[in-house]
Parts: structure tokens; sequence; C-alpha cells
């Protein structure tokens, strides 16, 4: 399998997910809000805040992650998570989607961003924690926090926690988890920035 952070001029792989299964959690995408979420990852690509990495099996995306920088706060957070292995139980396809969450990590951790935000139903948020730890090598290397639980169909107020509201099934609550980098794994990123 092949990983690898795409560019805009890839960004036909993201339509061509969203034709094998044009669902989030429980929301379906018509082809016109799939070409204007292709159109808001093409604008934040172009200004260099939205990240995209995608895994390939004989050169079809079968995993993709979407990162935005979140520059007031120093971190980022993970607007999107998409497979079409959907058919998959969790505990096979995490490891298939380890290397493109890995590699989205890597970049951003790169552009000195050690604290990410994910949003998603408790229950999702647990299994990640509990297999997608076992899989990864970038997320054990992360504490997590719960910032604040969004009953369901509401919202927080705030727009940094209700920016993947819409993402994640508006019938459950929505857990905002906080996930920091460990001390001993930002010192190699710190020295770098050190100048004299």
């Amino acid at each position: 399998m092949e990983t690898r952070l795409i560019t805009v001029e890839d960004l036909h792989h993201v339509r061509y997910m969203f034709n094998i299964d044009p669902k989030i959690e429980k929301k379906v995408f018509d082809s016109d809000q799939i070409e204007r979420l292709i159109g808001h990852f093409r604008a934040g690509m172009e200004n260099n805040s939205t990240y995209i990495t995608m895994s390939f099996e004989d050169n079809v995306p079968v995993v993709m992650y979407v990162g935005y920088e979140y520059q007031r706060t120093g971190a980022w957070y993970i607007g999107l998570t998409k497979t079409t292995k959907t058919s998959m139980h969790f505990k096979t396809s995490a490891k298939v989607m380890s290397p493109a969450f890995d590699l989205l990590a890597e970049v951003m951790e790169n552009k000195g961003y050690f604290k990410v935000w994910m949003t998603a139903t408790e229950r999702n948020h647990n299994i990640r924690n509990m297999v997608m730890r076992t899989v990864s090598t970038a997320l054990p290397r992360y504490d997590w926090y719960d910032e604040i639980v969004v009953p369901a169909g509401e919202w927080s107020g705030s727009s940094s926690y209700d920016a993947n509201r819409l993402s994640v099934n508006n019938e459950s609550s929505m857990v905002v988890r906080l996930f920091v980098l460990q001390q001993e794994y930002r010192k190699a990123y710190l020295s770098k920035k050190v100048s004299i």
C-alpha cells in the first residue's frame, strides 16, 4: 500500500471515494455537496491550511484523512476521515487507515503542531483509542483529553468544536477529544526551532 500527501491535482481521488460511498457517518452527500466539499479542500490546499493524506491499493484510493491547521491555537484538527473499506470490521480497517493518519500527524508535527482535535461519537472515539493505538505509530505518542460532549442535535457554540459537526452523526452526542503530543516526542522538534 502506498500512502502520500495529495496535491490539488489529486482531488479527483476524493470524488472517486465519494462515488464509491457518498456517506460520512450516516450523512449522504449528493453530487453538488461533494463538489462544494472538493472546492473547500482546494481553497484550503491552495492557501496551505488544509492537508490530505491518502492510502492507495493498486493506485486506487482506499483511505483519506483531512487535516486543517488551526493557527490561532497552534493546533490542528481532523476534518474528515473516509475509507472505501466500509464493510470491514474496524480492527481490520484500522490497519489500513493508520498509515494515512500517521503521515498526517508527521506533516503537522513537522510544522510545529503538537495538539490535534478530533470529533466523533463517544463510541467511535473509544474504539479509535483502543484499536488505532495498537496499529498506529503516531497515536500512542499522544495523551488525550475530552474537551466537551455536545448533546445530539445541538451545537457547542464554539466554531473550533463545531467545525466537524456536520460530519458527525447529528443523532448522537459528539465528543471533542484533544490529543497532545507527549513531551519526550516534542524535544526533537523544539530543538530545530532554536536559533541564535
